[in-house]
């Protein structure tokens, strides 16, 4: 059988063969819900025609059964949690329920206690927070909290301090600690030391005493390793690279010691990682050496090294100094970053186009919490987008009290504000009672009462609601402003789901049972556009709807039946 449906843009061809979808329309379409809005709207807006054949819509065959996205379905009276394989109902209640916002996938809270992936752990919820993961080639792990106990899935952990329980640097790390301990993949590791636990790669941490691989302490040559830094640790006679594990001849155990992640010093030489940098034993008192994110400088006070003997000639080595939690850099000449010269295949420093006044300092100059802004005096950079702005008092005092500020939309505002516009948001302005989106004015429009909605895109006036594409404010006929939102990526009021199909949906009594995967475009290779279904009910029955390009809606009947296809079989429906 073959199905042939044309609209404004879109041509759809499936084709049914033995129960499965072979190709479908094309469009990328994805879960959304009011708090995360992702592209579903494609599916539900180009298709207006009448499709025809219906009776022959079936779930296509996918790696996931259930929605790819781990999610939490909300109904009036019980929640299903999905993910791939899985499907679980639940009856919480429903009155607390809460579903928890990202780093929490999985998670949902109520009066009763936590929820992990379906299932209630009975504990209290003051305090809820995930702490990081886990995953060591047989299962993933969560680490989470709440006051009185810390949790690694839905099993509690024993002897553990609660508030002090945490990664030792990185969110998905095997290596955890608390006050007293260090832990890998949970596991406490006896007589380590927490306070001075880094954690580097591939099941590499160290404390103060010992180096651990794979959470055991490591030994060169049947002897235990004292740490250095990140790549380098020592025995009392011999110094050992530990990307390689492999002995240093060239520098000295016994004098050996840290000066950051990356340098270290002895008698002889400063080094970065394995190798001497060219600053002599005469000015080991001046050494300062800065290791974050990207960038690693070394200084006798006369010049600045990048790495091991990179020199920086044109910095001044007096006053050279770094911008916290950044790679950029200062002296007293100017702020920088490092920036290519495609012309000569080079790097070089770029210097930062601030009005000079005062030297350049820390007491005058710094970097924002957000890492968005470069600030001296009463100027503000944007490396980013090259864009240098000049800040009120107002505004920079907010930016040193660490309040975020998105100074393009400052500057916009101000612009606006002078011709008399008022701006709704990013996207739309109001000026004499008319709403104007695009360089369009929409007369129409009550602009009185007009307002965006809670989930993105959408806007009402006392009257209307209306959905904002790519160029044109679209009103949605009969939707309902004071009931309208957005359930799980379809348009909802009161009375009908708005599919923009064959038909639209009552939402009386409505239930989403389900949510499908359909296809997946593999490699990024296909043309065929991707596919969901939902499986609803409501008041007149149950229904099956696939949303690609186009969305197609199928009436199945008033009584379950797990014949109507194999992602039925074995479902488990509510009990109300």
């Amino acid at each position: 059988m073959h199905l042939y449906s044309i609209n404004k843009t879109t041509m759809v061809f499936i084709e049914v063969l033995s129960g499965r979808e072979l190709i479908a329309p094309y469009s990328v379409l994805k879960r959304i819900n009011c708090r995360i809005m992702l592209v579903v709207l494609l599916g539900l807006i180009v298709a207006q025609e009448k499709l025809c054949a219906q009776d022959s819509l079936v779930v296509s065959y996918s790696r996931c059964r259930f929605s790819d996205i781990p999610q939490y379905i909300i109904n009036e009276k019980y929640a299903v949690y999905e993910d791939c394989s899985i499907r679980k109902v639940v009856y919480p209640d429903m009155a607390s329920f809460k579903v928890q916002e990202q780093p929490a996938i999985g998670f949902a809270i109520d009066k009763y206690g936590v929820y992990y992936k379906g299932e209630l752990i009975k504990t209290d919820t003051t305090g809820f927070k995930v702490i990081g993961t886990t995953y060591d080639q047989k299962e993933f792990r969560v680490f989470w909290r709440n006051k009185t106990q810390v949790f690694a899935n839905n099993e509690a952990l024993e002897d553990v301090d609660v508030q002090t329980f945490g990664p030792v640097i990185y969110w998905n790390s095997p290596y955890f600690k608390d006050k007293n301990s260090l832990y890998y993949f949970g596991k406490k590791i006896a007589g380590s030391h927490p306070a001075r636990a880094i954690y580097t790669f591939n099941g590499l941490c160290y404390d103060d005493l010992y180096v651990y691989f794979d959470g055991a302490r490591g030994e060169f040559k049947g002897k235990l390793l004292i740490p250095v830094n990140n790549t380098i640790a020592k025995t009392r006679s011999t110094v050992v690279y530990l990307p390689t594990n492999a002995a240093v001849k060239e520098m000295d155990a016994a004098t050996l010691k840290p000066l950051s992640t990356r340098y270290s010093i002895d008698k002889l030489h400063v080094y970065f990682d394995t190798t001497a940098t060219p600053i002599k034993p005469t000015d080991f008192k001046k050494v300062k050496v800065w290791s974050q994110v990207n960038s690693c400088y070394v200084s006798d006070g006369k010049q600045v090294y990048a790495a091991d003997n990179f020199l920086m000639d044109d910095l001044d080595a007096s006053s050279f100094d770094m911008l916290p939690h950044s790679d950029f850099f200062l002296d007293r000449h100017g702020v920088y970053q490092r920036a290519w010269n495609e012309k000569l295949q080079n790097g070089f420093n770029k210097k930062m186009p601030f009005k000079y006044a005062d030297p350049f300092s820390n007491k005058n100059t710094f970097i924002t919490k957000s890492g968005r802004y470069i600030i001296y005096n009463s100027q503000a950079y944007d490396p980013w987008d090259n864009k240098l702005y000049d800040l009120t008092a107002g505004q920079l005092a907010k930016l040193k009290q660490g309040i975020g500020l998105n100074l393009q939309y400052e500057q916009k505002k101000d612009s606006l504000s002078r011709k008399h516009y008022v701006s709704i948001d990013d996207y739309l302005l109001k000026k004499d009672d008319k709403i104007i989106y695009a360089g369009k004015e929409y007369p129409n429009i009550d602009a009185a009462t007009f307002k965006l909605l809670k989930c993105y895109w959408f806007y009402r006036d006392k009257t209307t609601v209306y959905r904002r594409t790519a160029n044109t404010l679209e009103a949605i006929t009969g939707a309902d402003p004071e009931t309208f939102t957005i359930f799980y990526g379809f348009e909802k009021d009161k009375n009908k789901v708005f599919l923009h199909a064959n038909r639209d949906l009552s939402a009386i009594g409505l239930e989403l049972l389900a949510t499908f995967t359909g296809r997946r475009p593999g490699c990024g290779l296909h043309k065929t556009p991707s596919s969901n279904y939902y499986l609803f009910k409501n008041t007149e029955g149950y229904w099956l709807v696939q949303t690609s390009a186009a969305t197609n809606v199928k009436y199945l009947g008033t009584a379950f039946n797990p014949k109507w296809g194999h992602v039925f079989e074995n479902f488990e429906l509510p009990v109300i």
